[in-house]
């Protein structure tokens, strides 16, 4: 037994002999087929890589912890790289070929990633295994220059597109959210050329309240907010603006109502007549319920006291005054048509003498209007007085506008400042679509795997050979 032993390992001995033997024999096609293979493998690798430039940002304006811009709307990642940002960066290429050819089909080229500290990917893979759902909403993210191998654009010219495209998002953003403007400061001089006395100033109370409505908004932002160039708040502009509603405008809007001066004094007078007229109407109609709600109330008198009249007054439309005291409310109380009778005769009194009023003022104004010199109470009071007075307001309403523009951009400049920061200046590399590592070392295991396996099938086949030539 013990020589069957030795006789097999023997054996195995001269079996690994023999087979390095072999190995060493072949060596060359081994080595070949290895050299040739990862040769192959890392060609095909640099071949389909790609050269990248890539630089890390930060957005830092108010509300991109929500995804959201300052007026509220959504914030998405590709803004940053949208058409228009990115035909704006295409300026930095100075080589015309080049700048056409990124222009052709900027997207080609430019990619953008969320950056997602480790921390938070350990969070979120945390909440994954608790079957929980973890929102991030990044604020810092890669821009990318990607282009095919080749070197088409130099790693300056990447990097100069990259910078670009910073300044064109963060110049856009200005423009949108920052240099607004208050309201289109369009009261031109011609104003109170085109428009009558009164209307010129309903125009300015219209713009007065809707500088005041902006400015509201914005001191609910700004606070206290004082410029350091000029110490204006947006308070101290409500003040001045609120003088100017309360004091300039009441104040010349009173001297027109006494006055009476406008520039189309037949039209005025024809709008009075005609008010008159209507106001005539009414009255007549207030007149007939009056008498007519006093002939019922009468009547109904009568048939509960067996004839006797409730002397209420007249029931004449010449003479529709209404007689009544505490004794006549109080017979009629507990009946509720007796009331509402009363009441209705009563209303339309207090109306036709509301409208007795108004008619009196408007045959006063008519006669003011029709007299040679037109002079009220106020007989100091010219056309020049008004008209410079009303310029007067207007250059006070726009300086006020301007000085709120103003003020405004600069609130906001300050307050979205670097709303951009570059935190990874652009670095150039290349990008592989597999590791050059993994490729090498895959192609070299698999390689001498099938050069081995190669080089026994030539070693068996030249060994046949050998045999067969020996036989014959």
């Amino acid at each position: 037994m013990a020589a069957e032993r030795e006789d097999r390992i023997y054996d195995d001995e001269l079996d690994l002999r023999e087979l390095f033997s072999v190995l060493w024999r072949r060596k060359w096609i081994i080595i070949g087929m290895v050299i040739i293979m990862v040769l192959l493998a890392l060609g095909w690798t640099i071949a389909t890589s790609k050269n990248y430039t890539e630089s890390l940002i930060q957005l830092n304006f108010s509300g991109i912890d929500k995804h959201l811009y300052p007026d509220e709307t959504r914030f998405e990642m590709h803004d940053i790289i949208a058409q228009d940002i990115l035909s704006v960066a295409a300026n930095a290429l100075d080589n015309a070929e080049h700048r056409e050819l990124f222009t052709s089909n900027p997207r080609s080229f430019i990619f953008i990633d969320p950056f997602i500290p480790i921390e938070v990917k350990e969070k979120m893979k945390a909440m994954e295994r608790d079957k929980q759902t973890y929102v991030y909403l990044p604020n810092q993210f890669f821009v990318r220059f990607v282009q095919p191998r080749g070197e088409v654009f130099s790693h300056d010219e990447r990097k100069r597109v990259l910078l670009a495209i910073n300044r064109a998002y963060e110049d856009k953003f200005v423009k949108e959210y920052v240099n607004q403007k208050l309201v289109a400061l369009n009261l031109t001089p011609d104003i109170l050329d085109g428009y009558d006395y009164g209307e010129v100033v309903d125009i300015f109370k219209s713009y007065v309240d809707t500088y005041i409505s902006y400015l509201n908004n914005m001191t609910k932002n700004a606070g206290l907010y004082r410029s350091s160039q000029t110490g204006l708040s947006f308070v101290d502009l409500l003040d001045s603006l609120d003088n100017i509603r309360k004091i300039d405008l009441y104040e010349i809007e009173s001297i027109l109502k006494v006055s009476l001066e406008t520039k189309q004094k037949e039209a005025l007078l024809k709008k009075y007549q005609y008010r008159i007229k209507s106001l005539d109407k009414e009255m007549q109609k207030k007149h007939e319920e009056a008498a007519s709600a006093k002939t019922l109330l009468d009547e109904v008198w009568r048939q509960e006291k067996g004839g006797n009249s409730l002397d209420i007054g007249s029931t004449s439309q010449t003479a529709p005054q209404i007689l009544v005291d505490a004794s006549v409310l109080d017979k009629l109380s507990g009946k509720e048509y007796k009331a509402v009778l009363l009441q209705r005769a009563l209303d339309s009194e207090v109306a036709a003498s509301s409208l007795r009023i108004d008619k009196k003022f408007l045959e006063d104004e008519i006669t003011l209007l029709k007299s040679e010199k037109n002079e009220g109470s106020n007989p100091g009071i010219s056309i020049e007085f008004i008209q410079n007075s009303l310029e007067g307001i207007r250059k006070h309403i726009l300086a006020l506008g301007g000085k709120a523009n103003e003020l405004s951009a600069e609130f906001l400049a300050k307050r979205y400042s670097g709303i951009i920061k570059v935190l990874k200046n652009p670095v150039s590399a290349t990008q592989y679509g597999k590791s050059p590592v993994v490729v090498f070392a895959l192609s070299f295991v698999m390689s001498l795997i099938l050069g081995i396996f190669i080089a026994f099938i030539v070693e068996y086949v030249r060994t046949s050979r050998k045999e067969t030539e020996a036989g014959n």
